[in-house]
């Protein structure tokens, strides 16, 4: 019987505030991932250093633009998400909305339907 492939989570979210409660929940998902044998990283919006999103930048244009891609390289590491935001007047917060976009601009970004 062939191996079964190794699954790779990736989480995103959690808050500015500290503690987090968000990132907290984030955090046990992920470990429950692991219990179950995935394989999981975390992005916590907190510790991010990107930028804001400008679409009219490619992404060599935007200052330390290495730190990005190797944000990005992590979403293509991953087999699934789990993403995890706290809302502010019923919408998501701006590190997570800003974190999603430079992901959603990157070419290999999934379409999801």
């Amino acid at each position: 019987m062939p191996k079964a492939k190794e699954v790779k989570i990736l989480g995103l979210g959690g808050s500015m505030r500290k503690p987090s409660h968000t990132l907290t929940v984030l955090k046990m998902a992920l470990e429950a991932a692991q219990q179950s044998g995935a394989t999981t990283d975390l992005i916590d919006v907190a510790e991010l250093e990107l930028p804001l999103f400008y679409d009219t930048k490619r992404l060599e244009d935007f200052p330390n633009s290495a730190y990005i891609q190797a944000f990005l390289e992590k979403f293509k590491w991953a087999d699934g998400f789990i993403f995890c935001a706290p809302t502010y007047h019923g919408t998501p917060s701006a590190s997570f909305k800003n974190a999603l976009v430079f992901w959603s601009s990157c070419p290999a970004a999934p379409i999801f339907t």
